[in-house]
């Protein structure tokens, strides 16, 4: 039975008839059985990206007799009848409605009555190489051509060398860590010893020509990079060294404290990474802080329009806000939150650089307090030294205060505002409308009036 946030949403948005379907894993798992997959349970939702009127694709995972599965659907609207005729061209040819097949190597299958293209793990029309490295048959061909070892020397990738294969290529573990249906894929990749890769699959070519900015990288003092061991451009793969330690997340989230060394290190690497010489790096674009928040907006209005007014007020503060702001440059890391940093022995790891580009260092600063915001871990009388400690420290490590701070955190809480209902949170009206709520009090107050 759909959520009452949901049913709102559903009666809105008349030009997907499919989205009901897809946003009920009751009726999902109806139209399932209906076509043969009846032993599948526990369905349950974990992703979704949805674009008003347009599509929307849902992550789930399952169980089948026991054993954990994936698998994302897929509906349009009913003026991409190209792509409902795509869908069921590529039914006949990937798994033909075969069970069996499907559930054990990936397939997909085009439900009809849901207008929903239904893809079962490994397979991802966007991401063709995710199904080579679940195939034990292709999996060590895939891994040599991205490690550069078809010739058994291992010579053919920039910064590879004989740690890496054949025999690591033949024995590889793979262990996924992130994935993304249509974007991305992440994993670990692991010998029976010596060292690990981490391992990433792109559907845009775009997105993994951008990975070649990381040779341009360079461990500092305290900062650690991975280090790029391989990659394939048929295959828009990027594999790059695996930073061993505790996350950030793991130490701030797991209620342990975080020493003032720990995070004054922290504080350093991301000064450090924001010093790297813009000229050592190529093909990356600046994006102003308030680039984008158009979209955001117009994403928001969909999810909540009885707040439309509200959420275009917000928009133009933070425009506003953010263009008085003295223009600062770097190299940002774009995507900065305490996941993404790794308490190494010999340093601290900053990870998971696709979004590397030029940029404003606080955008940063402040993606790393809104995630804390956003998450509880800040807030109504929490975390005010954390933060203050994080801000203070970096401010150290610059030797320059960082002024219009408050502006760039509502910013990124902003941008975050839609994630309830990504997460598939099932109250995520209200919790989108908490978030807009802490957005103002930033623009009100300062760090000051929310921590």
């Amino acid at each position: 039975m759909l959520a009452s946030d949901d049913a709102g949403l559903v009666a809105r948005d008349r030009a997907l008839p499919g989205l009901e379907t897809l946003l009920d894993e009751k009726r999902l798992h109806e139209a399932l059985a209906s076509r043969g997959f009846d032993g599948i349970e526990a369905l349950e939702a974990d992703y979704v990206r949805y674009k008003p009127g347009t599509s929307c694709l849902v992550a789930y995972r399952f169980r089948l007799a026991g054993v954990p599965g994936r698998l994302h659907a897929i509906t349009y609207g009913r003026r991409a009848e190209g792509k409902l005729e795509k869908a069921a061209l590529l039914e006949r040819r990937e798994g033909g409605g075969r069970t069996e097949a499907m559930l054990g190597a990936g397939g997909c299958l085009y439900a009809r009555e849901a207008r929903a293209l239904v893809c079962f793990h490994p397979f991802d029309p966007e991401l063709p190489a995710l199904a080579r490295l679940h195939d034990p048959g292709r999996r060590t061909a895939l891994l040599a051509r991205i490690f550069g070892s078809r010739d058994g020397t291992g010579s053919g990738a920039p910064g590879a060398d004989a740690s890496w294969h054949p025999t690591f290529v033949e024995a590889a573990v793979v262990e996924p860590l992130a994935y993304k249906p249509g974007r991305r894929f992440v994993a670990r990749v692991s010998g029976a010893s010596g060292p690990s890769a981490v391992l990433r699959l792109y559907a845009s070519a775009g997105r993994h020509r951008r990975t070649r900015a990381l040779r341009g990288l360079r461990n500092g003092e305290v900062l650690r990079v991975p280090t790029r061991v391989g990659g394939s451009k048929r295959h828009r793969a990027t594999a790059v060294t695996w930073l061993a330690g505790e996350s950030l997340r793991t130490r701030v989230r797991g209620g342990r404290p975080v020493g003032g060394s720990e995070l004054e290190a922290v504080a350093s690497a991301v000064a450090e990474l924001h010093a790297t010489p813009l000229d050592s790096l190529s093909g990356l674009g600046f994006r102003h802080p308030a680039e984008g928040l158009g979209e955001v907006e117009t994403g928001l209005a969909a999810l909540c329009p009885e707040q439309t007014e509200r959420i275009a007020s917000i928009r133009l503060r933070l425009e506003d806000v953010l263009a008085t702001v003295e223009r600062a440059e770097a190299l940002v890391h774009g995507d900065l939150y305490d996941k993404q940093v790794v308490l190494c022995e010999d340093g601290v790891g900053i990870v998971d650089l696709d979004d590397l580009r030029r940029g404003d260092p606080r955008e940063d600063l402040a993606l790393v307090v809104a995630h804390w915001l956003r998450d509880g871990l800040v807030g109504a009388g929490r975390g005010e030294e954390l933060v203050g400690r994080w801000i203070a420290h970096y401010e150290t490590c610059v030797g320059r205060a960082m002024p219009g701070l408050a502006g760039f955190v509502a910013a990124a809480l902003f941008r975050l505002a839609p994630h309830p209902f990504r997460g598939r949170s099932a109250r995520w009206q209200s919790e989108v409308t908490a978030l807009l709520d802490r957005v103002e009090g930033l623009l009100d107050a300062g760090l000051a009036g929310v921590v």
